[in-house]
Protein backbone atom coordinates (compact mmCIF):
# COMPACT_ATOMS: atom_id res chain seq x y z
CA UNK A 1 0.00 0.00 0.00
CA UNK A 2 1.35 3.39 -0.99
CA UNK A 3 2.19 5.89 1.72
CA UNK A 4 1.83 8.98 -0.49
CA UNK A 5 -1.28 10.99 0.47
CA UNK A 6 -2.23 11.64 -3.15
CA UNK A 7 -1.93 7.95 -4.05
CA UNK A 8 -4.15 6.97 -1.12
CA UNK A 9 -6.64 9.68 -2.15
CA UNK A 10 -6.68 8.37 -5.74
CA UNK A 11 -7.29 4.81 -4.56
CA UNK A 12 -10.16 5.88 -2.28
CA UNK A 13 -11.79 7.83 -5.10
CA UNK A 14 -11.44 4.94 -7.56
CA UNK A 15 -12.79 2.40 -5.08
CA UNK A 16 -15.77 4.58 -4.13
CA UNK A 17 -16.70 5.20 -7.78
CA UNK A 18 -16.47 1.51 -8.63
CA UNK A 19 -18.57 0.67 -5.57
CA UNK A 20 -21.22 3.31 -6.34
CA UNK A 21 -21.41 2.38 -10.03
CA UNK A 22 -21.06 -1.42 -10.33
CA UNK A 23 -19.48 -2.42 -13.62
CA UNK A 24 -17.51 0.82 -13.93
CA UNK A 25 -13.78 0.62 -14.41
CA UNK A 26 -11.04 3.12 -13.55
CA UNK A 27 -7.28 2.96 -13.79
CA UNK A 28 -4.48 5.08 -12.38
CA UNK A 29 -2.30 6.76 -14.98
CA UNK A 30 1.44 6.86 -14.27
CA UNK A 31 3.67 9.34 -16.08
CA UNK A 32 6.39 7.56 -18.04
CA UNK A 33 8.23 7.72 -21.34
CA UNK A 34 5.14 6.13 -22.89
CA UNK A 35 2.57 8.33 -21.16
CA UNK A 36 2.62 12.08 -21.66
CA UNK A 37 2.81 14.57 -18.84
CA UNK A 38 -0.39 16.30 -17.82
CA UNK A 39 -2.68 13.32 -18.35
CA UNK A 40 -5.37 12.92 -15.65
CA UNK A 41 -4.62 10.72 -12.65
CA UNK A 42 -7.69 8.53 -13.08
CA UNK A 43 -9.43 7.55 -16.29
CA UNK A 44 -12.34 5.23 -16.67
CA UNK A 45 -15.83 4.53 -17.87
CA UNK A 46 -19.18 4.67 -16.08
CA UNK A 47 -22.25 3.34 -17.94
CA UNK A 48 -20.60 4.06 -21.27
CA UNK A 49 -19.43 7.57 -20.33
CA UNK A 50 -15.68 8.18 -20.40
CA UNK A 51 -14.33 10.02 -17.33
CA UNK A 52 -11.00 11.69 -16.60
CA UNK A 53 -10.15 13.09 -13.17
CA UNK A 54 -7.15 15.00 -11.88
CA UNK A 55 -6.82 14.21 -8.17
CA UNK A 56 -5.42 16.92 -5.92
CA UNK A 57 -4.83 17.49 -2.26
CA UNK A 58 -7.01 20.23 -0.72
CA UNK A 59 -6.08 23.73 -1.89
CA UNK A 60 -3.62 22.37 -4.46
CA UNK A 61 -4.48 23.79 -7.90
CA UNK A 62 -3.83 21.82 -11.08
CA UNK A 63 -0.83 22.79 -13.17
CA UNK A 64 -1.64 24.69 -16.40
CA UNK A 65 -0.72 21.64 -18.50
CA UNK A 66 -3.11 19.47 -16.45
CA UNK A 67 -5.92 21.97 -17.00
CA UNK A 68 -5.20 22.10 -20.74
CA UNK A 69 -5.25 18.31 -21.02
CA UNK A 70 -8.53 18.06 -19.10
CA UNK A 71 -10.04 20.59 -21.51
CA UNK A 72 -8.92 18.44 -24.46
CA UNK A 73 -10.63 15.42 -22.90
CA UNK A 74 -13.74 17.50 -22.23
CA UNK A 75 -13.89 18.67 -25.86
CA UNK A 76 -13.84 15.03 -26.91
CA UNK A 77 -16.96 14.40 -24.81
CA UNK A 78 -15.47 13.09 -21.56
CA UNK A 79 -16.74 13.86 -18.08
CA UNK A 80 -13.76 15.64 -16.52
CA UNK A 81 -12.81 17.46 -13.34
CA UNK A 82 -10.32 18.23 -10.64
CA UNK A 83 -11.38 16.36 -7.50
CA UNK A 84 -10.25 16.07 -3.91
CA UNK A 85 -12.84 13.61 -2.60
CA UNK A 86 -14.83 10.60 -3.76
CA UNK A 87 -18.05 12.59 -3.35
CA UNK A 88 -16.80 15.29 -5.75
CA UNK A 89 -16.00 12.67 -8.38
CA UNK A 90 -19.38 10.98 -7.93
CA UNK A 91 -21.19 14.34 -8.22
CA UNK A 92 -19.39 15.04 -11.52
CA UNK A 93 -20.29 11.58 -12.81
CA UNK A 94 -23.95 11.97 -11.82
CA UNK A 95 -24.13 15.38 -13.52
CA UNK A 96 -22.44 13.94 -16.60
CA UNK A 97 -24.84 11.00 -16.75
CA UNK A 98 -27.81 13.38 -16.64
CA UNK A 99 -26.46 15.21 -19.71
CA UNK A 100 -25.17 12.09 -21.42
Amino acid sequence: MSTKPESRRQRRIREKIESRFPGSRFIKIHVSDYQGEGEPDLIGCVRGMFCAFEVKEPDEPPRPLQTAVLKMWQRSGACVGVVETPDQAIALICAGLLKW
